[in-house]
Order: C-alpha cells, then structure tokens, then sequence
C-alpha cells in the first residue's frame, strides 16, 4: 500500500510539474502529506515524520545553501572570468587543449554542485570558440555532463546529499571516502578530451 501511494505521488508530481500545473515545491511539500493521510497516518505522525527528517538533513541542507550562496556571489563577482578568459587564450587554436580546457572549466563551475551554473559559465564561454573551429556542440555538451556528474561528488552535491541522508551518515565523511573515486573520474575526463581532441582533429 504503502509502495503503490509513493509512486502514484511521484507521478502525480512529475504530471503537475512537466505541464506546469504547479510550481515543484508545493508539489514537494503537499502531495507527501495528501499521500499520508490516504495511508492512513493522522496529522500527529504526519508531523513526527517531518520532524524526524529535518532532524537528519538540516545539517546537509545549511552545508549546500552555503556553497550556492558562496560560489554564486563568487561567480557574480567574477572570480572566475579572469581564469576561463586564460584558459581560453592559452588554447588558441589547439582543438585537443580546448577540450581539455573546456573541461577544467566544467569542473570550476561545478564547484558549487549546481548544473546550472557549470551551464551558464562553459557553454557561453566555449561555445563560440567551437563554432568557429567547427568542432562538434555536442562534444561540448559530453564533456560539461562528465563534469557535472564527476564533480556532483562534492558533499553539497545532490546524489552525495541524497545517498549520505539515505544511509544516515554525514556527507562529508562519505565524500571523504570517494574522493579517491572522483580523482580517478576527473583523470579519466581529460583522457576523454583527450582522445575527442584527436578525433576532431582528423575529422578537421
């Protein structure tokens, strides 16, 4: 029973937000409790539940607040323009090192565990460049998701904060524990821009 009203919520959700019906966080926030209360729970568990989960998460919520607020005032302040603009120049018209800076980039705006800013500061940024080289997009958009994916490791990153609340542990201890993990995925992600250099290169 349980099972069945958790995934209809999910759909119901998924539903309301994809023909924006409703905005995500009221969705979030009011179909668990709707779901609830058709299982049968009253208002007093209802809230024991909520009770105990932001006892396991505030401490990881505070933690990725943190980082957005930071690395965003840090990026609005152009902390990084004077980095990405050297990158760049350094480059020049070497297809394989833009790649591979393309991917540094990647990762330094994915510090912040948000996809949206790695977004906003690579794609604008390299995506002229790739242009005028006639290099790929899509190549631009493999090398900014490997990123995305490698560098979401970080403790304020979403799956790290989900898995580390899921197993009840702290995220930053679970981090500590990938880190190998996540050297060897930002070694093997220049090994890929790498090879895609040579690859354009030839189809050039």
């Amino acid at each position: 029973m349980l099972a069945l009203v958790g995934f209809l919520i999910i759909i119901v959700m998924m539903l309301l937000i994809f023909r924006s019906k409703a905005l995500p966080a009221f969705c979030f926030a009011v179909l668990p409790i709707i779901g609830a209360l058709i299982c049968g729970f009253s208002l007093a568990d209802i809230s024991d539940f909520i009770g105990k989960g932001v006892g396991s998460t505030w401490q990881t919520a505070i933690l990725f607040i943190f980082s957005v607020t930071y690395f965003g005032i840090m990026n609005d302040a152009g902390l990084f323009d004077k980095l990405v603009d050297g990158l760049v120049k350094k480059a020049g018209k070497n297809i394989t090192l833009i790649l591979i800076f393309t991917s540094i980039i990647a990762m330094i705006g994915h510090i912040d565990g948000a996809a949206a800013t790695t977004y906003l500061i690579t794609i604008p940024t390299m995506l002229p460049i790739y242009k005028k080289m006639h290099i790929r997009p899509t190549v631009l958009l493999l090398l900014c998701g490997a990123a995305t994916g490698i560098m979401n490791l970080v403790p304020w990153g979403g799956p790290t904060i989900r898995a580390a609340t899921t197993a009840n542990v702290d995220a930053t201890e679970l981090w500590i524990k990938m880190i190998p993990m996540q050297i060897f995925g930002l070694v093997s992600l220049i090994g890929i821009a790498v090879y895609l250099g040579i690859v354009e290169t030839k189809r050039l």
